[in-house]
């Protein structure tokens, strides 16, 4: 290597190396100067309180970059959103839609604008609890989008952009409890400890799901009885969809409850909308014994006061 190329490169590296310390040094004032906590907090809740039907509280708004690096994102912390949709003044606990720890959501706003696609490169939310109810008189608490009391007459000639494509990257949920209660129906559900992973891309020909899902717990009643309790469940799935050949193909895809596996992993198609289907699939059920199964059966559907149960299953 001669002098004049050793001196060439040096000068590259310093170049790069200068741009990136400006770079780092406008992103460092940026997000610790003027979009401060402090400021982006009241505009954040200020708008989100005026466009729904609800109250949003949180301890502070924070633009993120280098725990999100190298993109942008957004930090919350402490929120609790709570449903004006049921009651508008005296707050009740059915009203407390979503309350969680951390939430933090970076998006890729370009490619919506320039592409008519929707990319969220992340969203994790940690020590959350969702409480979806439902009076007796069908309001429900999770519908917080205010409705437009204008109309306005809408330009035949503009069109609305189509989504063509949607990626999700990554979304992480830890620690997240959800329960369900529909006083309509008489249907109460409630899901502890869940935790969750998912990627996943929607497009015209083409769509995949990659999923890693468990909880500690799972109850569920209807119309007065208990049905399942104590259940821990837990899910992986590897889908794709080839749109073109109809071809649905999974991979390591398997349900687990209670210590009882089931493995499924093949491919599904059909050559024609009418023609018949076709099915290659390898499944495999695992459980410890046949009590194990028998255990899971609530008593409301089988009584166990005299059954005994021997053996494997394989």
């Amino acid at each position: 290597m001669n002098k004049k190329l050793r001196k060439t490169i040096r000068l590259t590296a310093i170049s790069l190396g200068a741009l990136l310390t400006i770079f780092l040094l406008a992103v460092t004032i940026v997000v610790n100067f003027i979009f401060t906590p402090e400021k982006l907090t009241p505009v954040v809740l200020n708008v989100a309180n005026q466009s729904l039907n609800a109250r949003l509280q949180m301890k502070s708004v924070e633009l993120t970059f280098f725990s999100t690096f190298p993109r942008f994102g957004l930090k919350v912390t402490d929120g609790v959103l709570v449903s004006k949709a049921i009651n508008d003044t005296l707050w009740q606990k059915t009203d407390s839609l979503v309350s969680f720890k951390k939430c933090v959501v970076v998006v890729n706003p370009v490619d919506y604008l320039l592409h008519d696609k929707i990319s969220l490169r992340y969203l994790g939310l940690e020590d959350a609890s969702v409480y979806a109810f439902k009076n007796k008189e069908r309001k429900s608490n999770w519908d917080i989008v205010k409705s437009t009391e204008e109309t306005v007459e809408e330009d035949t000639t503009s069109q609305k952009p189509q989504i063509q494509e949607i990626d999700i990257n990554r979304v992480a949920l830890k620690r997240t409890n959800v329960t369900f209660d529909d006083r309509d129906t008489r249907v109460y559900a409630r899901v502890q400890n869940l935790n969750m992973n998912l990627k996943a891309s929607l497009k015209k020909d083409y769509s995949m799901l990659a999923l890693e899902y468990d909880n500690e717990n799972l109850l569920f009643w209807q119309d007065g009885q208990l049905l399942v309790n104590h259940l821990a469940v837990g899910l992986n799935a590897d889908m794709q969809l080839d749109r073109v050949s109809r071809r649905l193909t999974l991979k390591d895809t398997g349900l687990t409850l209670n210590g009882i596996a089931f493995d499924l992993s093949g491919t599904l198609g059909r050559d024609t909308i009418g023609g018949p289907a076709s099915v290659d699939l390898t499944y495999k059920l695992h459980a410890p014994s046949l009590e194990t199964v028998f255990n899971m059966i609530p008593e409301s559907v089988l009584k166990r006061q005299e059954l005994t149960a021997k053996g494997r299953l394989r």
